[in-house]
């Protein structure tokens, strides 16, 4: 039996003040396991988890109603895809990535109507050797941009419409390439016809959606209390 999931791309009202993304542990609770599982123990190299803290509450009709929609949402379980914000001193800086970037429209669309995804900013760089599931090393081209990627920084990859997250934890150069320890490990395997995200999404599950609800200001105004999600490994 193949298990089918919905990913809800996060509403992009509700932009957080901080979001920090934590590499793998061992032991974290919370997430989604393939076949639909959740369990305390996953996979070797552990999960990918972001921290989020909100403004205090938001005061347009439209946000509201998104905070409304996403605790329903997180609470029923739904995986959500999470972009990692372009200010995030996490990522590569904006003044370090030269040449054109490329432009995406977010896959799938927002569910329910949300409308398409804006296009948005999709820097990458070309993966420059195959790398199998499970590597905790992938190696990247850096012609274009130098050797700047640190311990530290986050990346990412997509395939078929899922994105993952990883950080970087060590780094070498050779030349125009560079070698990448990451954690956690791939999730997809990757060929040279892959590409390394530069501004990447997490997919994951809210840790403690039962907590979630904010401020609640006279009814016409609500707020979101900080929320941990955890990677789900679709």
């Amino acid at each position: 039996m193949t298990l089918t999931v919905t990913v809800y791309d996060w509403r992009l009202s509700l932009c957080p003040m901080s979001a920090r993304v934590e590499a793998g542990g061992l032991g974290r609770a919370g997430g989604l396991l393939l076949g639909g599982a959740a369990q305390i123990n996953p996979e070797p190299g552990g999960r990918a988890v972001m921290h989020m803290i909100f403004q205090r509450f938001w005061t347009s009709i439209d946000a509201n109603l998104d905070v409304e929609w996403t605790l329903s949402r997180i609470r029923n379980g739904a995986v959500m895809r999470i972009p990692v914000g372009n200010r995030s001193r996490q990522l590569l800086p904006t003044a370090l990535i030269t040449g054109t970037p490329a432009s995406y429209t977010v896959t799938p669309t927002y569910i329910p109507a949300q409308g398409v995804g804006a296009p948005v900013w999709d820097p990458k760089l070309a993966v420059a050797a195959n790398a199998a599931k499970g590597a905790a090393v992938v190696q990247v081209g850096m012609s274009t941009l130098g050797s700047v990627l640190k311990p530290g920084h986050v990346v990412g990859f997509r395939d078929t419409g899922l994105d993952f997250v990883h950080k970087v934890m060590d780094v070498t150069y050779a030349g125009a390439t560079a070698t990448l320890t990451i954690s956690p490990p791939l999730r997809r395997a990757v060929t040279t016809s892959s590409f390394c995200q530069l501004r990447p999404a997490i997919m994951g599950t809210c840790l403690d959606p039962g907590s979630a609800a904010g401020e609640d200001v006279f009814g016409k105004a609500i707020g979101l209390n900080p929320l941990v999600f955890v990677e789900a490994l679709l």
